[in-house]
């Protein structure tokens, strides 16, 4: 799950920045490689961050919150990039049509830094995964990756189809 997940949102996200025309496709392509890279490569020592009830050694926790946390990085490198663009549109007085959408695309990078990065790495530390393995702090580290990337994904989704239906029906989004 932990592997794919990040991968999958990279996909998602890059379509829908693509659609939208914030992102060319060889970013998106190169942010994609970087996430298969960052997933094959550190795969194994990435899940580390879960041994630690197996009784292995300490290092693997250690590597393991540090190249999970590292898996956020190819996405929030694709929505800078199409935030870049966004500025560029905003700042030439164009009505960006998806701004709704957009939002909550970038929502899902912001809520992805928190949830997966930060919380992520915070309670993998072996000091601090010992006392709070199962509290709070586990939850909410799942929750707020898990609802900000996919529940702000969706809520994207279901504004980009709204729109796209009031276009095609009234020939406008304004």
């Amino acid at each position: 799950m932990e592997g794919i997940f990040e991968s999958f949102a990279v996909i998602l996200i890059g379509y829908l920045m693509v659609d939208l025309k914030l992102t060319t496709i060889k970013s998106t392509i190169r942010a994609l490689y970087f996430q298969l890279v960052l997933l094959l490569g550190s795969g194994v020592i990435g899940m580390g961050h879960h041994y630690f009830w197996e009784g292995d050694h300490s290092i693997w926790l250690a590597l393991g919150a540090c190249f999970s946390a590292m898996e956020v990085v190819p996405l929030c490198l694709l929505i800078w990039e199409a935030w870049t663009h966004y500025r560029v549109v905003r700042d030439s007085g164009v009505v960006f049509p998806y701004k709704p959408t957009f939002t909550f695309l970038a929502w899902t990078g912001i809520w992805n830094v928190i949830g997966a990065g930060a919380l992520g790495f915070l309670i993998n530390a072996p000091a601090i995964n010992y006392f709070e393995h199962g509290t709070q702090w586990t939850s909410a580290h799942a929750h707020t990756s898990m609802a900000g990337v996919y529940g702000m994904l969706s809520l994207a989704s279901c504004c980009l189809s709204c729109g796209m239906s009031l276009k095609r029906k009234f020939g406008h989004l304004n």
